[in-house]
């Protein structure tokens, strides 16, 4: 019964950390292949701290996580907020959703825009073979492909 969590612990724990430990240690040549023992990543650190390029990202580390950390009670009180029946609870709801929503119906208008006949699809399928391009959602031939290429745009 314990087998599949201890066999997950030596691979995922021991595996990963005993591989950052040896790749800490060694310097690969990047025109061979060749790896050797080398403390070069240590001396990298050293430099970085000497710059203060090391300080810099830990002061920017530190000024986003204060940031997030002020910012979990307010989404706390947003989820309470979106929870419980208020007045103007549905008038609240379209506020804070409207950042997620607009994206996507500007996404749409934009595809929708390029694939219109007179749009840059349809001048190039033109361009290419000469045919006039109608709706291409409205047929079978083409709709479902209209669908796809949207969707792997949007993705």
């Amino acid at each position: 019964m314990l087998l599949i969590p201890v066999v997950h612990f030596i691979i995922f724990w021991f595996g990963v950390n005993f591989n950052s430990l040896r790749l800490a240690f060694t310097s690969i040549d990047l025109t061979t292949g060749a790896t050797s023992f080398s403390l070069d990543h240590f001396r990298t650190l050293v430099n970085l701290f000497q710059t203060g390029e090391v300080r810099s990202a830990l002061v920017n580390t530190l000024l986003t996580w204060v940031l997030y950390m002020l910012l979990v009670p307010w989404a706390l009180f947003l989820s309470y907020f979106l929870y419980k029946r208020i007045p103007l609870g549905g008038m609240w709801k379209t506020l804070l959703f409207l950042p997620s929503i607009i994206p996507a119906i500007a996404m749409t208008s934009i595809f929708k825009y390029l694939i219109e006949p007179d749009g840059p699809v349809g001048i190039l399928i033109h361009a290419l073979t000469g045919e006039t391009v109608n709706n291409l959602l409205a047929f079978n031939n083409t709709g479902k492909w209209t669908v796809l290429a949207y969707i792997f745009w949007t993705n």
